[in-house]
């Protein structure tokens, strides 16, 4: 879902930045493996450092 979201930047659906949020911390939370518990944190770090890339 993240890369969906993602490909859609340049014209954002209201609610994306939360969606990605929420996708992201479902992924970090509810893996039971590393790769699944890490894999959303360069959008969420994305997201902290560049917002206006991802304002809607």
């Amino acid at each position: 879902r993240q890369v969906e979201i993602l490909e859609r930047l340049d014209h954002p659906l209201q609610g994306d930045t939360q969606r990605l949020t929420d996708v992201g911390l479902t992924m970090t939370e509810s893996s039971i493996c590393g790769l699944g518990q890490t894999a959303a944190s360069a959008v969420m770090s994305a997201m902290k450092k560049f917002p206006q890339l991802f304002e809607s």
